[in-house]
């Protein structure tokens, strides 16, 4: 059976995002919600803001609608710093794989629990049924289908070339179900690309949109996984440098 591709309708305005002293409007600001985790944020709450942020919008078979939107932004000499939100992330299924479909997929042992992504409660307890089969060892098969909208973020060089940089990334949850992402990425001058191109007074980066998808079958015996990541859009994004120092 082939493969059924998603379909994918997808409003991608290009967005260029400058960066100054701007209030924080009714939508969410996320930096102000990482102080916990990176100190530096509270010096940025106000100047990193994106003001009338764009969402982009996403339609794919599996999870529907989604939304990311870049709600925050600070490009320094040396940092990177990014804040965006994800409405409805993951959509998540019982599983029970055609012959072909396990074809596809590989032992995984029983040593670790491929355990698929949730975001509400429904979602956790297909995680924590599928997680009990194997970590039991239960004589009886269970299988999940999870999909997930995935974002990362690439320097475009010459000649079709990417550049990607190393970063730390956090993930919250609200109660609305919206997920909050911050990407900090430091100590960028280790690659010479990237070394030349922060001395400039702005910065294109390519915002990458996919949906991951996990199937993961325990048959009693056996653990088997499959994990697939689509392309779905890219959204380029223009930075102007900020002077405001983090130190």
């Amino acid at each position: 059976m082939k493969k059924k591709m998603p379909a994918v309708f997808v409003i991608a305005l290009a967005l260029i995002l400058i960066l100054g002293s701007v209030t924080i409007a009714d939508g969410m600001n996320v930096f102000a919600m990482f102080t916990n985790y990176d100190a530096r944020l509270e010096k940025l709450i106000y100047s990193s803001v994106i003001e009338d942020p764009v969402p982009v919008q996403v339609e794919t078979d599996y999870i529907g609608t989604s939304y990311v939107t870049l709600t925050n932004a600070h490009f320094d000499d040396d940092h990177l710093i990014l804040g965006f939100t994800v409405e409805n992330m993951v959509a998540a299924e019982s599983f029970v794989p055609t012959e072909e479909e396990l074809q596809g997929m590989r032992p995984r042992g029983l040593g670790a629990v491929c355990a698929p992504p949730y975001m509400n409660e429904e979602q956790k307890s297909l995680h924590d049924w599928y997680s009990r089969a194997v970590e039991a060892r239960l004589p009886e098969s269970r299988g999940v289908k999870a999909s997930e909208i995935t974002v990362s973020f690439v320097i475009p060089g010459e000649n079709g070339e990417v550049h990607t940089m190393n970063y730390r990334w956090f993930q919250q949850l609200q109660e609305d179900g919206l997920t909050c992402h911050l990407y900090t990425m430091d100590g960028l001058k280790n690659d010479p690309f990237i070394e030349q191109l922060m001395k400039q007074s702005s910065i294109t980066l390519e915002m990458r949109i996919y949906e991951s998808v996990y199937r993961l079958w325990y048959d009693g015996e056996e653990q088997y996984a499959r994990w697939t990541n689509e392309w779905i859009t890219s959204v380029p994004i223009t930075l102007e440098k900020s002077y405001k120092s983090l130190q």
